[in-house]
């Protein structure tokens, strides 16, 4: 999987999101005119949605793995810098979006009415915990419902260097078998969300994904192959919960979209250039859509009345602030910022020595 084909699986990510979020989390499915489908096909695929954070998963699992084996990173120094650094420029993301968030939040009363209900000291830890990506972990309040994956995010990137160093020892199949039993025996906070990390680690390790992809991309009929799992992609999201349980559905769909995905990006450029830009704006996206159809602007997006003009006014107007959001940073000088503290963690690993 190239550099392109993750950023691109981001885009079909976050566009997943949005449509599993504004259709079947806002309560709004009723209010809503379908064109040529009904609302109960519209709401059971925005269901099979959900699939969006297994997909976020295994990006970051599969990516992760093939940077340390490209990187040779599997000394102290180099996992202790690389890990390091993962999780400084995963917060300094976060909490860049928080501090607008929470500005804006004080605008609109939001801010208020989610911390400080049990006093200053109370709203001040909930703020904190929030910050730092805790709230879900700590059962605090939180800004916007959707951040409860920051927390698990922050979690991989502990968690995959020493997944990534066990499956190469003891092979994909060995693993599985290792991972199933500390699966059900210790409670790990990934749920079932664990094999997918699992798969992630070994399809990178023994480049079966890339072998399957090459394969299909030299095909002279690739064009109808990207259609055909097109087509099976969007089958497989619509019954996810009916042809088996989440546990290996999730297994399926992904291997699915992850396939159309990039056969799609290979065979029409245009699918490439909206999902890569996409796929850069997807962790904005991700912090900050939910404000708009749910938490402000709800009355809104949905008077807008038919589906897909409602999705697209939530896709376009994340898009938007994301974009805002990257001026911002660039005018004020804050990825030299981030830039910096990586650069001091490696000097500090430096000090104490870490071999």
């Amino acid at each position: 999987m190239t550099k392109v084909d993750t950023q691109c699986l981001k885009g079909v990510a976050i566009l997943m999101m949005i449509f599993f979020h504004t259709f079947s989390q806002s309560g709004q499915i009723d209010n809503i005119t379908c064109i040529f489908i009904t609302n109960d096909v519209l709401y059971k695929f925005s269901v099979g949605c959900q699939l969006c954070v297994s997909i976020f998963v295994f990006v970051t699992s599969y990516g992760t793995a093939c940077k340390y084996v490209k990187k040779d990173v599997f000394g102290s120094y180099e996992i202790a810098s690389y890990t390091g650094k993962r999780y400084i420029k995963l917060m300094s993301s976060f909490i860049f979006v928080y501090i607008l968030s929470l500005i804006f939040g004080i605008l609109k009363k939001h801010t208020q009415n989610t911390y400080f209900n049990d006093g200053i000291v109370n709203g001040i830890k909930f703020i904190l915990a929030d910050m730092f990506g805790m709230a879900s972990k700590l059962a605090t309040p939180t800004l916007n419902s959707s951040w409860w994956f920051i927390s698990m995010a922050i979690m991989l990137i502990f968690i995959l260097p020493p997944i990534i160093i066990i499956v190469r020892k003891l092979g994909f199949f060995v693993s599985i078998v290792f991972f199933y039993f500390t699966y059900y025996t210790f409670n790990l906070g990934l749920t079932d969300y664990y094999y997918i990390v699992i798969i992630g680690v070994a399809l990178s390790t023994n480049n079966l994904y890339e072998k399957i992809i090459f394969r299909l991309d030299k095909s002279k009929n690739r064009k109808i192959l990207a259609y055909i799992f097109t087509f099976l992609s969007i089958v497989s999201i619509y019954y996810r919960d009916d042809i088996a349980p989440l546990l290996y559905s999730n297994i399926i769909c992904i291997v699915l979209v992850c396939i159309a995905c990039c056969l799609s990006v290979r065979t029409f450029k245009f699918v490439e250039i909206v999902l890569k830009y996409l796929g850069l704006h997807s962790t904005n996206m991700w912090l900050t859509h939910v404000f708009i159809y749910y938490y402000y602007y709800s009355k809104y997006v949905y008077s807008l009345k038919y589906s897909i003009l409602v999705y697209l006014s939530v896709v376009t107007s994340s898009l938007l602030i994301s974009i805002c959001i990257e001026k911002i940073k660039i005018l004020i000088g804050w990825d030299n910022l981030v830039e910096g503290l990586c650069y001091k963690w490696d000097t500090f690993l430096n000090k104490i020595k870490i071999v």
